[in-house]
């Protein structure tokens, strides 16, 4: 019974496809793929792919496989087109203008107005043509009236309500965005010839002010 059975193993094995890389198709050597010796045609899967020698280079490839290959590396990042960028800037200053009656400012007081916000949405709207924000610095200011302390926590609190309103409308990453107090410290007007308190109060406003500098990139044209 034995050899019985050393020839059913013999005959089974038999059966098996043989591949080489060197077998030939109408007497032509097809390199780089595994072929079969009875017909020298390149082994597919059941998808139609043939299958690569270890071997293989671009230069081996033949019409027929190469679109659908077995064992391809996987297919590469497409190349991403960069465009070309320039240095962009937008810049606005939210302040009581007493020449057009706009209070953007309250006199004493850090919340916005609604002008203000109106003016912040047109500053973002510019904004979204940037290719990057690389830096958003906010800059708080306040009259001279009251004491220097109080004046720069004042200031202080007038350029944080602007950061709220830019961040909560996404103006930029919040590790960009810097606020920055300087009290009564910059005057635009001095207003030393004023005595009377209302007016004086009308006469400061230019200085009562937020400054909203952005920097980053923009496509060049």
């Amino acid at each position: 019974m034995k050899p019985i059975v050393k020839l059913v193993r013999r005959a089974s094995l038999a059966t098996i496809p043989f591949v080489s890389s060197s077998a030939t198709a109408a007497g032509k050597i097809v390199p780089g793929y595994v072929t079969t010796v009875s017909s020298g045609e390149i082994v597919r899967t059941s998808f139609g792919e043939c299958w690569r020698q270890p071997d293989w280079t671009p230069d081996k490839a033949v019409p027929e496989c190469e679109g659908k290959v077995a064992e391809v590396e996987p297919a590469a990042e497409p190349t991403r087109e960069i465009p070309a960028s320039v240095p962009a800037e937008e810049h606005l200053t939210l302040s009581d203008d007493a020449g057009t009656g706009e209070a953007l400012f309250d006199f004493n007081k850090a919340q916005l107005r609604h002008d203000s916000r109106e003016k912040l949405d047109g500053l973002l709207d510019r904004v979204k043509s940037f290719l990057t924000v690389d830096r958003v610095v906010i800059t708080g200011h306040a009259d001279r009236l009251g004491s220097d302390a109080y004046n720069m926590r004042l200031s202080r609190r007038r350029a944080e309500a602007v950061r709220d309103y830019l961040q909560d409308r996404e103006i930029a990453d919040p590790s960009r965005v810097e606020v920055d107090a300087r009290g009564e410290s910059e005057p635009v007007v001095g207003c030393e010839e004023v005595r009377a308190r209302k007016k004086l109060i009308v006469c400061l406003a230019p200085n009562r002010r937020v400054q909203v500098d952005v920097t980053g990139t923009k496509a060049a044209n």
